[in-house]
């Protein structure tokens, strides 16, 4: 497990937001976007955000 930060971005309105790699794997629960409340992320290169702690 790595603990460096990852720039993520909403599909939906594109707001950005900085997880560090440790939260992104224990979170039960897609977090919502803060500005549209969609629970929709994507990384920079555009692949979806794989969340590991969800089953």
């Amino acid at each position: 497990m790595s603990d460096g930060i990852r720039a993520i971005h909403c599909s939906f309105c594109g707001a950005e937001l900085l997880f560090s790699t440790l939260q992104i794997e224990s979170l039960l629960c897609v977090p919502p976007c803060p500005r549209c409340t969609e629970a929709t992320w994507l990384d920079r290169d555009g692949a979806p955000v794989i969340w590991p702690g969800i089953i």
